[in-house]
Parts: C-alpha cells; structure tokens; sequence
C-alpha cells in the first residue's frame, strides 16, 4: 500500500491511486506540490577587492546541497579578458580568486545539478593594490649636508622595494641614492655640490 516516487522537476502533480480488489477498483487522487531541491540566492564576492591579492568568492546555495557542483569564471571587458577560477568544477561552493589587474570584473557562478545548470553573477571592481601618490622632498637643502627622502605610497606595500635616483643638468650628473633598491620607503641623500636636482621614484 505505499511506493516511492521521485519528481524529476518542481511543479504541482496530481496523484492518482487506484485500489484494485479483484474486478473492481476504487479511485482516489490528491494533489502534491514539488519545490526545487535547492535554490540559487546568488555569488558573494570579499569586499575590497584589490589587484594581487586573493578575492573570496562563495555560492549562496539554499535547501538541498548534496552532489552539486561549483564553477565560478571571471570576465573583463565584455569577455576580451576571462578564466575559470581553479580550472574547473568543484564540488566546495569556495572558491579564491587573485585578480592580476585593477578594473571591473564580471564573476559567474554555474551551480551544476547533473545535466543542469543554475547561474549567478556578480560585479566586482578591483583597485590597484597599492598606489604611489608623491614624493616628500625638503624644500631646500645645503650642498654637504643629508637630505631626508621618502615616498607617500598607500594601500598593500607588502613587498614593495624602493629606488631613489638623482640627477643635475639634463643627466649630466646623476646617481642611485643608497646604490640598489631597498624595502625602506625613505632614504637620506648627500647633493655634494650646490645647484638644482631633480629626485626620481
């Protein structure tokens, strides 16, 4: 007196059974509402999302979860730049993903159900990941005596290296300030002879 039966898709059926007692039959139906196994609510993408450093993508997936799969793809420019993040499908609905350059991205999800697939998108702006916005000079200085040099930089200097070069009259002269390139964002500069300079970043 009882079975099983799984709907392949959501919908509203009508159920009809039909009781059999030898060569007669007694008929019942009633009505059976199917909703979807689960429901695609959307991609979330980390907020302040920057070039070089890695953006935390998640599925909002609700209801029933068990064997879908995940593939998120990034696009820029209206697909002149795109990629699969991670290479493909997965079955974790995580993803990261690193931006190499600033701009806006388009980030689609494919929730894959079997043969059937769901989509989200979302639009992610990306800033640089750090920017450099001067150059702290004295206003003058005295030939033979230091001079404090520093670069104004923002955001993520994780792994920056700085390089400080002098030159006078047109390249005529010129110099690395401390010889090589160094994590420090300041150095100290000796001009040894009096004129104007101009200091490069």
């Amino acid at each position: 007196p009882t079975a099983s039966w799984t709907p392949d898709r959501p919908g509203t059926y009508r159920i009809y059974l039909d009781v059999i007692d030898g060569d007669s039959a007694t008929h019942l139906d009633g009505e059976v509402v199917a909703y979807d196994r689960f429901t695609v609510d959307g991609v979330r993408a980390s907020s302040g999302a920057k070039a070089g450093a890695p953006v935390a993508l998640e599925a909002e997936v609700s209801g029933d979860t068990s064997g879908l799969k995940y593939k998120f793809v990034w696009e820029k420019g209206g697909w002149a730049e795109w990629g699969v993040v991670g290479g493909g499908a997965s079955s974790s609905p995580q993803a990261e993903w690193t931006p190499s350059d600033p701009g806006d991205y388009t980030v689609y999800l494919d929730v894959i159900d079997g043969d059937s697939v769901r989509h989200a998108t979302v639009a992610v702006h990306v800033d640089e990941r750090w920017s450099l916005d001067g150059l702290e000079l004295p206003g003058s200085a005295k030939a033979g005596a230091p001079v404090d040099l520093g670069a104004k930089v923002s955001g993520d200097t994780s792994g920056l290296k700085y390089k400080f070069v002098w030159e006078q009259d047109g390249w005529s002269r010129w110099g690395v300030v401390e010889g090589t390139p160094s994590e420090s964002p300041t150095a100290s500069w000796t001009p040894d002879r009096p004129g104007t300079y101009r200091i490069y970043l």
